[in-house]
């Protein structure tokens, strides 16, 4: 599995979970084809990247996403996004912030170590996903 997603239109959420393997060039096939399929305002991304062992992605690898991200403009098609990044590790959390510094500014996330925290930030609540568990386990 490299990345798999569910829609919850009722709470304009997606689920993103992405698998291990994946790579500059997989994070940006992606997060490419999620922006092009889901657009709008007040659309909420919820990635969970526990499990992409992000510890064996290259700096360069790191530089050539934040890159792309940097020359995304979503505020036309995704105002008001709301988007957090799930980890679980030490590595995932380094590379996300780190993430955030090279993006200089050009797209917010949060980064949180719990599913609870993620759900507060994104402003739904943790038994809005009972039923994807198997999606975004807690």
């Amino acid at each position: 599995m490299v990345t798999r997603h569910c829609w919850l239109p009722e709470l304009r959420l997606c689920l993103v979970r992405y698998g291990s393997g994946m790579t500059g060039q997989r994070f940006i096939d992606a997060d490419d084809s999620l922006f092009r399929t889901y657009q709008g305002s007040n659309l909420r991304f919820l990635y969970d990247l526990r499990g992409a062992d992000m510890g064996r992605m290259t700096m360069s690898e790191i530089h050539t996403y934040a890159g792309w991200l940097r020359g995304l403009d979503l505020r036309p098609t995704h105002p008001r996004l709301r988007q957090v990044i799930l980890v679980d590790e030490q590595v995932g959390t380094a590379l996300s912030m780190l993430l955030q510094v090279l993006m200089q500014g050009a797209c917010s996330f949060g980064v949180c170590a719990t599913l609870g925290g993620a759900c507060t930030y994104l402003g739904v609540g943790l038994e809005d996903l009972d039923g994807h568990l198997d999606m975004i386990p807690a």
